[in-house]
């Protein structure tokens, strides 16, 4: 990897979250930070004239996706009731409107500006020559590690996860509104089910 990618690759995906898991910088930081990010990503892209939100994507390929929503939502479910009962549709009960307002404003302000620069900008700029099994969980990997920002591995072990459902989607694609579409789906599933604590920047981790 070049020089310049390295120095651009740390400073995004290693040196900002941890500025914010250090509280070298403040937790409410974390979108504005993800929205700076993003418009950086998005200039870049433009400027080496790759379309950005244009591809389409198959109905076979949504339908694929949506069955495999099914099936992780079922076990993320049994998950927080084995484990976290007391949490369990817990913003739903105890605050409705704030649930709303996460269903409507969550895919808007942070699925969108996360994907733009976790799947497109991220295997436009650092593809290189690595292997698409090697590009995948690397893609994955920092996608966990940034979210050591909000200080609790569970975030950190489910984007994993996410990540390589996310980057496996894009890499087989190349379509970021589908990914966009998946990430939403289960960002929302995750507040549904009361775990949206562990990844919000104010849940006292």
């Amino acid at each position: 990897m070049k020089i310049k990618l390295l120095i651009e690759f740390s400073a995004i995906f290693i040196i900002l979250p941890l500025l914010f898991l250090t509280h070298s910088l403040p937790k409410y930081m974390i979108i504005p930070s993800l929205w700076l990010v993003s418009i950086y990503t998005y200039t870049l892209l433009r400027l080496y004239k790759q379309s950005v939100f244009s591809n389409k994507f198959e109905i076979n390929e949504l339908y694929y996706i949506l069955k495999r929503f099914v099936l992780v939502s079922l076990i993320i479910f049994l998950f927080t009731y084995v484990l976290y009962q007391n949490k369990l549709f817990e913003l739903i009960q105890n605050q409705p409107y704030i649930y709303l307002a996460i269903i409507i404003f969550y895919p808007l302000f942070s699925v969108i500006p996360q994907e733009l620069v976790f799947r497109q900008f991220f295997f436009f700029r650092y593809s290189l020559n690595f292997s698409e099994f090697t590009l995948i969980w690397a893609n994955a990997l920092a996608f966990g590690f940034v979210h050591v920002a909000f200080g609790n591995i569970l975030a950190v072990i489910f984007t994993i996860l996410g990540g390589l459902m996310f980057a496996s989607s894009y890499k087989k694609t190349s379509c970021l509104k589908l990914v966009i579409i998946e990430h939403s789906l289960y960002g929302v599933l995750i507040f549904t089910v009361g775990l949206g604590e562990f990844f919000y920047h104010n849940n006292g981790y």
